[in-house]
């Protein structure tokens, strides 16, 4: 059986990059097509999101944000274990494809999620990262 395990580091890096490409469409369609893409880190961008669209879609474009930053953040130790895993041969195919399982879970829910009640399910599946 072929051993895809390193194709498991372009798939995180889609993984990552998904809640950003989501939240540039996201807030394009609730914002009359409109992105800064030359400053949109900016304050005067975010002072604008601000007066122009509804709060809560502001507050879900800044969630899909920071799902895609967490998944940067973790995105180098993941590589460097995988490929450390590769090196001393080691067969993690099961532990990297359920991880990049949860990943999705934890982006979907990351962005969908607003009620510090239900947030708790977002801590429940990095737990489970802890166990893969």
């Amino acid at each position: 059986m072929p051993n895809y395990t390193l194709l498991a580091i372009p798939a995180m890096w889609l993984t990552t990059l998904a809640p950003h490409v989501y939240a540039i469409g996201y807030i394009k369609k609730n914002n009359n097509g409109r992105f800064d893409n030359a400053n949109s880190k900016g304050h005067a961008w975010n002072a604008k999101l601000q007066s122009t669209v509804p709060a809560d879609v502001l507050a879900r474009y800044e969630r899909a944000l920071a799902a895609h930053r967490n998944g940067l953040e973790n995105l180098p130790l993941f590589a460097a274990g995988v490929l450390a895993a590769k090196w001393a041969g080691v067969d993690v195919s099961w532990s990297v494809w359920t991880y990049i399982g949860l990943r999705v879970a934890y982006n979907f829910i990351y962005i969908n999620v607003s009620t510090l009640k239900n947030s708790y399910t977002r801590t429940g599946i990095w737990s489970a990262f802890k166990a893969t």
